[in-house]
């Protein structure tokens, strides 16, 4: 029941959210379906990083868009429907792929996820590559291109868009060595960059209205964080964050709007803040090989 109702409470949400057909977003209880990713499965706990690393990566800062492996691929363009949600964890599926699979960086396929598990549906499974799951692994974005064109946002069958999912087209070495997910938990901004300073980049939520109050140079300062209040309604990723030496400490975020869109589909949020409902909500990652190497080995934990 309680799947039902997240389901129905999505697709309604998303309906009312496309008013503005240039920029799907997830709607204004996205919460919902960052909840729902842990559906099913018990995922490897988020260990809080000690004080030190913290320290550490907050001084680093680190920017994953320039990492030679391809970890954040393209920027893409979700069009006018509200899968903004299905591109954070195909973000997040890119990035672990590059760092750990041994093979070159792929898109993969957002269409995939959407024609053949439902967009508003839990697509962990499929993702994590599971026996059982509708879709066990991922196609690339070339084998199996996104549609951009608008239709109504249906979960399947999709009327126009059969599932064309092939296993024998699964990107090389996706699923042999994943072993479940993990991700930043609570609302520690700190925490969850040195998270992102450890592992890669991390789909998190916003309140995408934050995005018309940034400057010229597409950086939302702390002031004008201020200027907006709700829940977050849209899904994006985290790439990085660092400290700007005039506007202070900020997030680098990774858009599906897009290249056109933003700092070439890119904008930086004040960090510290919650600045739109930034560090309330994270996606969790696939884990390669031991899920506690995600997080520090000896060091004491902070508290």
């Amino acid at each position: 029941m309680l799947r039902v109702t997240i389901c129905l409470t999505l697709l309604l949400l998303c309906a009312a959210a496309h008013e503005d057909l240039q920029t799907g977003r997830g709607g204004p209880n996205m919460q919902l379906e960052f909840d729902m990713e842990k559906e099913g499965i018990t995922p490897y706990p988020f260990k809080p990083f000690s004080k030190s690393y913290v320290q550490r990566a907050l001084s680093d800062g680190v920017d994953w868009t320039t990492d030679p492996r391809g970890v954040v691929t393209a920027v893409k363009n979700q069009g006018p429907h509200g899968y903004c949600g299905t591109f954070g964890r195909i973000d997040n599926a890119e990035g672990q792929y590059a760092l750990h699979s041994g093979q070159p960086a792929r898109n993969l396929s957002v269409e995939q996820l959407v024609d053949c598990v439902g967009w508003s549906h839990n697509q962990m499974p499929s993702i994590l590559g599971l026996p059982g799951a509708k879709t066990p692994g991922l196609m690339s974005w070339e084998d199996y291109p996104y549609n951009i064109s608008k239709y109504p946002d249906t979960n399947p069958p999709v009327p126009g868009n059969p599932c064309k999912f092939d296993p024998a087209k699964v990107v090389p070495q996706y699923s042999s060595r994943i072993t479940n997910m993990t991700g930043p938990a609570g609302s520690d901004e700190d925490q969850a960059a040195a998270f992102i300073h450890h592992n890669g980049p991390t789909s998190c939520g916003v309140n995408a209205n934050v995005f018309a109050h940034h400057d010229g140079e597409w950086f939302v300062r702390p002031e004008n964080c201020s200027k907006v209040s709700g829940g977050i309604d849209h899904s994006v990723s985290c790439v990085g964050f660092g400290v700007d030496r005039v506007k202070g400490p900020y997030w680098k975020i990774k858009n599906s709007w897009g290249s056109k869109w933003g700092d070439q589909g890119f904008i930086k949020l004040a960090r510290g803040v919650h600045c739109g409902g930034v560090g309330t909500a994270h996606g969790s990652l696939p884990t390669y090989g031991d899920a506690s190497k995600y997080y520090e080995q000896e060091e004491q934990v902070l508290v």
